[in-house]
């Protein structure tokens, strides 16, 4: 589900991401902030980022992983880089019925190099490099100057893959048009009614945790929740909407769940308070409980 971002508002008050293009684990896993205050239209991914993710960093990028036994350093040696590439010389070998038919696999440099020394295994195509040949002379010009004309695995595959990437519609997509945040957000929770259930309020949450710069928002929601139920005997139940609630409550006129209310002005509003915020609330049921034990007794 992509959403076209054409508002000026929204560019300059809501955060949106790039993509990961070279992902290290421990050290290069969240997608990079993209300042889009004055840049022209573009499309935001609502829904599939993991997907179009996996499909970006194979197509452009790198995945880099700790090798086992290695420490967390951020070393080529202790995390090295790898590409995709694409067998040519033969698909993947058929074990337990596995339905692939094309051996694809990230690669260090070092075992490209190993792999290239084995004259039965050493055709293998980067695979970022099919964005390069974007038409099918290049294609067969890349196959005449490696020597793989005649080879008939290596051509009928490389041919189907630049058909694949460049020709098959392959991706079916929606395209939210509306400039509204609250009619997108409501169109993403009824398309994904069907699968893990979402509310407004976890939206929220996620766009918070997003914004906060210097707390963990989610951790400090959490953590605030168990407090107020350990309080009570039996404890008080609140969940993240009540404290969202009074947030809006504190600080905002219109206290209505509604987008707009948690941009990203308003949003530093709630971190830069957020300490305050959390001590009412704690102080708040303390009250409650004593009073409650008062006239208890």
């Amino acid at each position: 589900m992509f959403w076209e971002v054409r508002d000026s508002h929204i560019k300059s008050n809501f955060k949106f991401y790039e993509f990961i293009e070279e992902y290290r684990e421990f050290f290069k896993v969240n997608n990079p902030d993209k300042n889009t205050t004055g840049v022209n239209d573009f499309k935001a991914v609502i829904d599939g980022q993991q997907r179009l993710t996996s499909l970006y960093i194979g197509l452009r990028g790198s995945y880099a992983y700790k090798l086992p036994r290695k420490w967390t350093y951020d070393t080529e040696e202790n995390i090295p880089t790898r590409k995709l590439y694409l067998n040519l010389m033969q698909p993947v070998k058929q074990e337990h019925d596995n339905q692939k038919i094309y051996d694809f696999r990230f690669l260090t440099k070092h075992e490209l190099e190993r792999l290239a020394r084995d004259p039965k295994n050493n055709l293998w195509f980067e695979v970022r490099k099919i964005l390069e040949l974007d038409d099918l002379k290049k294609v067969n010009k890349h196959l005449q100057e490696n020597s793989l004309s005649e080879n008939e695995f290596a051509s009928d595959t490389l041919i189907d893959f630049h058909q694949r990437i460049h020709s098959d519609r392959l991706i079916n997509f929606y395209l939210e048009e509306q400039q509204a945040p609250d009619k997108v957000l409501e169109v993403f929770i009824r398309t994904n009614s069907g699968g893990t259930a979402l509310s407004f309020s976890n939206l929220l949450m996620s766009i918070a945790s997003a914004n906060w710069e210097k707390v963990d928002a989610r951790k400090e929601i959490e953590d605030l929740v168990n407090k107020i139920y350990l309080i009570g005997r039996p404890g008080f139940i609140i969940n993240a909407d009540f404290i969202l609630k009074t947030c809006l409550v504190l600080f905002i006129d219109n206290i209505r769940f509604q987008l707009k209310n948690f941009d990203h002005k308003n949003v530093q509003v709630f971190e830069n308070n957020w300490d305050k915020i959390k001590e009412s609330i704690i102080a708040g049921f303390t009250l409650v409980e004593k009073l409650a034990s008062t006239i208890g007794h």
